[in-house]
């Protein structure tokens, strides 16, 4: 028989194995669950034990089947179903029977020391137990009474072989498939973990009497179809068949086997286990076949070993499947993972977040600034065409006041001008209100572009976590605009002149019709041509009533223009200066950010640069395991071909 050794280089792969759990899986679950299975590969590597498990319903025969093996009676048959523990058979040189009970109490018993052993059991079962009750006795009680089974976890009975054949063979007796069904499904955790994980081939005992029934075919169906292929099955008792039925059973169990359970080419064995087990005299029915059950039974239990031996192998290499199977599993886990790390990485350092700080503010600034000299133009430009409204509205209201003051203008500054200054200054201040209203928008519009600039910074930064970067947006204050002093010079000196003029024609008059009145009028007439001189004097001296309506127009018009004209001055230069202060504001946050986070940021980037290169090489080195690990799944796949092939 040519080992796994033979096709496959073992040692190689599962050191290849421990390295990648060590070095290139992170879960740690899965680092133990990976170690687990290479561990339990290596160790039934390096067990040259040979493991026949041993399956079957109640009366299907097990205990005789395994007591034929053994050629010696150990295993009583019961006569319920109680087995609920599995039997390990162990090749030793000395009889020996070992108990692990439910309490967790562990008894080692043999021929002449078992004392430990009779108490457990006197005091589970006392009165099933007598004192002349030696260790094969008990043993009868650890495997088929009821109680005591029940208590029972685990049963290693170690007996001398004599068959060199025997010595590596270790015979394993499942709880069974019918046994308690109250704890059932525990019982069908202990076979299936037997049959899963230790042996290496399992035989199916079929009572011929009552040949695959529906319980036996689900069991194996729902809970054992994996491993059919493990199974030998063989039909038990078939001496109590007569020879012409004998066929037509085989042929039946053949055809449940293919239509139940799907496998293609069964092979089924008869057996009487019986003839194997040294009796004083051969029962007389089985005189002609006893000999020839013998050697069939010879025949079957060397196919049986060398089908241990063919399935030892062939079960390692799909172990080795499996651990390969699950390896490249995790290993893709973590290419994908490392992948995606790779990405962000690359994508950190692709955005603008991996230029120098002082680069992504200079930029930002210049962005943000545009945006606001954009604003400051819309409002200037604004403050311009709507001021000439104003202008228009207080002109024609002086025009109205000097036109209603008629000959009243001579009191100018007693009630004309204040007049036209309340009227002046209601239009300044409608034109001041509106004005402010923008002002107001551009303070808005000021913070809400510092609030935007601090967003824009701290999302360019967001995937350096350890910046922590923390930024308060400032407090902008707009200066709201007052309406600047008002004042008439020009047109108060046109009406004191008017005035002057008129004083001066006045007294001039008098003086003249003074001395016409004393002509005319001598005695009193020199008081009364004073008089009348005096007015008319008076009144053809300076510009008339119309002409000095229109000039006080004119000087007020063009005072109002150069009051207005100087308002826009004084708002442009707000503006202005508010947009400085912006300026200055967002350039301060620019230098403090620059302090703090450059030095910061370099080295954030410099880590980046360092883990995407990192992360490269982890690729590159997966990939190769990637590639090994196909290379082992091709091996192990062609190395059980050629095992089944044996």
């Amino acid at each position: 028989m040519k080992e796994i050794h033979t096709f496959l280089d073992v040692n190689s792969f599962l050191e290849f194995v421990d390295n990648t759990i060590r070095n290139h899986i992170s879960s740690a679950k899965k680092q133990v669950e990976l170690k687990k299975l290479s561990e339990h590969i290596n160790a039934r590597i390096n067990d040259d034990n040979l493991y026949l498990g041993v399956l079957g319903e109640f009366s299907s025969g097990k205990s005789t089947f395994i007591n034929g093996i053994l050629q010696k009676r150990i295993l009583k048959a019961a006569y319920e179903a109680t087995t609920a523990s599995s039997t390990y058979i162990v090749p030793s040189t000395v009889f020996k029977v070992i108990t692990t009970f439910i309490d967790n109490q562990k008894i080692s018993a043999s021929e002449s020391n078992y004392d430990k052993l009779y108490n457990k059991i006197a005091s589970l079962a006392p009165k099933d137990i007598t004192k002349e009750s030696n260790i094969f006795q008990l043993l009868d009680l650890l495997t088929s009474h009821q109680i005591v089974a029940n208590n029972v976890i685990n049963i290693i009975i170690e007996y001398p072989v004599e068959n060199v054949w025997q010595k590596n063979l270790i015979i394993i007796d499942t709880p069974g498939i019918s046994s308690g069904t109250e704890t059932g499904q525990s019982h069908f955790n202990i076979t299936k973990n037997i049959i899963e994980n230790v042996a290496d081939a399992v035989v199916v005992l079929i009572p011929s009497e009552k040949a695959m029934s529906k319980s036996l075919i689900e069991f194996l169906k729902e809970h054992l179809k994996r491993f059919l292929h493990r199974c030998i099955f063989i039909l038990t008792a078939v001496d109590r068949i007569s020879p012409e039925e004998r066929g037509t059973l085989v042929k039946y169990v053949k055809a449940q086997l293919q239509e139940k359970l799907g496998i293609k080419t069964p092979e089924v064995h008869i057996s009487s286990a019986i003839t194997m087990i040294p009796v004083s005299k051969i029962p007389s029915t089985m005189n002609d076949e006893w000999a020839t059950w013998q050697n069939k039974f010879i025949d079957l239990k060397n196919k049986i070993f060398e089908s241990l031996k063919r399935q030892r192998n062939v079960i390692i290499s799909e172990r080795l499947s499996y651990l390969m199977q699950n390896l490249v599993v995790e290993i893709n886990k973590e290419l994908v993972a490392k992948q995606e790390n790779l990405r962000i990485e690359e994508s950190i350092l692709k955005k603008g977040s991996i230029q120098r700080v002082e680069d992504v503010i200079n930029s930002l600034l210049e962005i943000n600034m545009n945006k606001i000299n954009l604003q400051k133009s819309k409002l200037i430009s604004l403050s311009q065409s709507s001021i000439s409204s104003y202008e228009v509205n207080a002109i024609r209201a002086c025009e109205k006041i000097i036109d209603e003051a008629g000959s009243g203008i001579v009191s100018y500054e007693s009630v004309i001008e204040p007049n036209i200054r309340a009227a002046i200054e209601k239009e300044a201040a409608r034109y001041v209100a509106s004005l402010n209203d923008n002002i107001g928008i551009l303070q808005t519009f000021c913070n809400e572009i510092c609030k935007d600039f601090i967003k824009q910074f701290k999302g360019n930064y967001e995937t350096f976590d350890t910046l922590d970067v923390k930024i308060k947006a400032p407090s902008l204050i707009v200066n709201s605009i007052k309406t600047p002093s008002l004042e008439f010079k020009a047109s108060k000196r046109y009406v004191d002149q008017q005035e002057s003029e008129g004083k001066s024609g006045g007294n001039a008059g008098a003086v003249i019709g003074g001395i016409i009145g004393s002509f005319i009028f001598p005695g009193f007439g020199t008081v009364i041509g004073a008089a009348l001189g005096g007015g008319i004097g008076h009144s053809v001296s300076g510009d008339s009533l119309t002409e000095r309506q229109k000039n006080l127009k004119n000087y007020s018009k063009n005072e109002i223009k150069l009051f207005f004209g100087t308002f826009l001055k004084d708002v442009e230069g707000k503006i202005n200066n508010t947009i400085k202060e912006v300026v200055r504001e967002l350039t301060k946050i620019c230098d403090n950010h620059i302090n703090e986070y450059e030095e910061r940021v370099s080295d954030t980037i410099s880590k980046h640069k360092e883990k995407e290169k990192k992360l490269k090489s982890q690729i590159k080195v997966i990939n190769g395991l990637c590639k090994k690990c196909q290379e082992f799944k091709e091996t192990i796949t062609l190395t059980e071909i050629k095992l089944n092939q044996i």
